[in-house]
């Protein structure tokens, strides 16, 4: 078995130095902040159809 880095904890974890760990902090924060707008939209997409599925007639 080897050892994939300090401690061993979850295998397969990738891990970075200090400077690599803020630009890491910001594409997670990034992708995240797309995740939610996207579901946002996906949402009032939906509702907006409903909405005009109902008031069509």
């Amino acid at each position: 078995m080897h050892a994939n880095g300090p401690g061993n904890c979850f295998p397969g974890a990738v891990f970075v130095s200090g400077g690599q760990v803020v630009k890491l902090r910001y594409v997670v924060l990034t992708f995240e902040i797309l995740l939610v707008l996207c579901s946002v939209l996906i949402a009032w997409f939906g509702l907006y159809v409903l909405y005009r599925l109902f008031t069509e007639s």
